[in-house]
């Protein structure tokens, strides 16, 4: 008895072989329609022979004229093309099933894969050598290295057959850490850039809790150069140490002013003390932003004396080529 074949199923049963069949089910019923409508035309055949679904020469055994004999090899032509068609789309379901299982499975976020090794492979090593001590002496040698060729034959063939299964673990905190790509390479510069982080999301936070329109375009530009500020240090990490003072006070005093400033604002009381609080942040504000700007501009200092030494050595230069 010929045994199933579940792949060859599985395409007969797929949406791209019943297409295929359709368009070669409609290629044939249109050729064979041409080939009587031509009978029909030249010979007059019957309605009787035009029902027959597979009539392509007529009666009395008469040869096909050059239009009906090239009309029956359109036929056999479509019919082969389809026939083409049906097998390279079987190929290709076949090569697609073959690379879905070759592909790992995608691990959850937050996961990692862990290869679990089978067990199996050590029960039976322990089986074959506990039913070979029952059954044969151990004591001789030849049984001893019969019985070692025998576990290493059932060791290998259970280790290649039985490799495990792969589950999934939450990641741990620390590798989480580990795995994280380091930005500068420096993990207390990637401490600091990832706190500065944190400090510019509050800004914008603040920004959209503001409604002022002023005090909300300050707080952009203290944004944009505290950005600015950070982009620098994660490309030049030597420099971290120039914005320490910018990271532990004018930051947070930042943050902690416009958190005062929202709160006045909300509320809706024009007390003198209210009042006054809020004109002293607004006027405060104007200076921080010159101060977040001075400090983008003092990482610059090293790159602004390069600069100033090699514009006057080449000064210098053109002077004694002008001389001479």
């Amino acid at each position: 008895m010929k045994e199933p074949n579940l792949f060859e199923d599985e395409i007969k049963n797929s949406e791209t072989y019943r297409i295929i069949k359709e368009t070669t089910r409609r290629v044939k019923n249109d050729v064979q329609s041409q080939v009587q409508q031509t009978l029909r035309e030249r010979w007059g055949v019957g309605a009787a022979q035009q029902q027959a679904p597979q009539t392509t020469v007529p009666a009395q055994g008469r040869e096909l004229t050059p239009e009906e004999q090239e009309a029956a090899r359109q036929a056999q032509k479509a019919e082969a093309e389809a026939a083409q068609q049906a097998a390279a789309a079987a190929k290709e379901a076949k090569k697609k099933a073959k690379k879905a299982k070759k592909e790992p499975e995608e691990v959850p976020a937050g996961m990692k894969a862990v290869r679990k090794k089978s067990v199996v492979p050590f029960y039976a090593i322990a089986g074959t050598v506990l039913g070979y001590a029952l059954l044969f002496p151990l004591y001789s040698v030849a049984h001893f290295l019969i019985l070692a060729s025998l576990t290493a034959i059932v060791g290998f063939t259970c280790f290649k057959f039985c490799k495990g299964k792969t589950v999934y673990e939450p990641i741990e905190e620390g590798e989480a850490q580990a795995e994280k790509k380091s930005r500068t390479g420096f993990p207390d510069v990637d401490q600091l850039l990832e706190e500065g982080d944190r400090y510019i999301e509050q800004l914008d936070l603040a920004n959209d809790m503001i409604e002022d329109e002023t005090v909300s375009a300050q707080i952009d530009r203290m944004a944009e150069v505290s950005r600015k500020i950070f982009d620098y240090v994660e490309a030049q990490p030597q420099k971290a140490g120039q914005i320490r003072k910018f990271m532990n006070y004018y930051l947070p005093t930042t943050l902690k002013l416009l958190n005062s400033y929202f709160m006045l604002k909300k509320q809706g009381v024009d007390g003198k003390n209210i009042t006054d609080s809020i004109v002293e942040i607004e006027r405060i504000l104007q200076t921080i932003v010159k101060v977040y700007e001075k400090q983008l501009d003092a990482l610059f200092q090293d790159e602004a004396l390069d600069i100033s030494t090699d514009v006057a050595v080449l000064e210098n230069m053109m002077e004694q080529e002008t001389f001479k």
